[in-house]
This record gives C-alpha cells, structure tokens and sequence, in this order.
C-alpha cells in the first residue's frame, strides 16, 4: 500500500509540472506580453511615446516580464515580484500596542 502511494505522488508531482510547463509555454506562445499591450492602452489615451514606453518597461520590471522565460517559470510572477508581495496582506494580523 505505501509502495502504491508512493508511486501515484511521484507521477502526481511530474504531472502537476507538466500541466503547469504546458499552462505557461500556451500564455507565452501570444506575441508581445502584458507591458505590450498597457503600452498601447496608454498610446491610445494620448500619452506621448517616450512616457508609454518608460511605463511599459517598468510594469516590465516590476512583474519580472524582463528575466528570462526558464527564470520566470521557476519563480512564478508573484514570488519574485516584490511589489505585489508588499501588496498581498499577511495571514498574521498585525496588532498595534496602545
């Protein structure tokens, strides 16, 4: 029974890679990226090239869209985008002393 159990969490693990290498390879396969397109939206409201593109890269930089692709699939956006670290609140709740 463990030798049984053990298997299926072996292949549950290299499926679950799997599933998720095929999930990003699909969200890559679009051209351009998500800082592409706020470039346009930000264009397209009448922000002058030089700013949109400034904006774009730094959505870049902040989302880690600037690493490479094998360094983004292994950290994941979140996990190595400080910001929205800072953004998403702790489990613990912060309690201040009066």
């Amino acid at each position: 029974m463990l030798n049984y159990i053990l298997r299926r969490s072996i292949i549950a693990f290299f499926m679950l890679i799997g599933v998720g290498m095929v999930s990003f390879i699909v969200i890559k396969l679009p051209p351009g990226d998500f800082a592409t397109r706020y470039e346009s939206y930000l264009l397209a409201q009448g922000m002058p090239q030089t700013d949109a593109e400034r904006l774009a890269q730094d959505v870049r930089v902040q989302y880690g869209l600037d690493k490479p692709a094998v360094e983004q699939f292994l950290c994941g956006y979140r996990a190595c985008s400080p910001r929205v670290n800072s953004v998403i609140p702790s489990p613990i709740a912060k309690t201040s002393a009066n």
